[in-house]
């Protein structure tokens, strides 16, 4: 995928920036990414590393968000 890659990163390298870029936001944050067809919208930051398809990615995020379960100390 690399050398076809327009921004020259393997798909596995594209979805740990997308994780990255995750990491403190709120669900709402990561829900409010704009999208265009699937792909993250020109003028985002993140295109510039992440260019292939996310949809998949956040329905999995919004499933886990949805299954979690608070487990804080009582």
């Amino acid at each position: 995928m690399k050398k076809v890659s327009a921004i020259g990163k393997e798909w596995n390298e594209q979805i740990a920036a997308l994780e990255v870029w995750m990491v403190g936001k709120t669900s709402a944050e990561v829900k409010a990414l704009p999208l265009t067809e699937g792909k993250i919208k020109d003028g985002e930051d993140l295109k510039s590393s992440v260019s292939v398809t996310v949809t998949d990615h956040l329905a999995a995020f919004e499933k886990a968000v949805a299954a979690a379960k608070d487990l804080a100390a009582k």
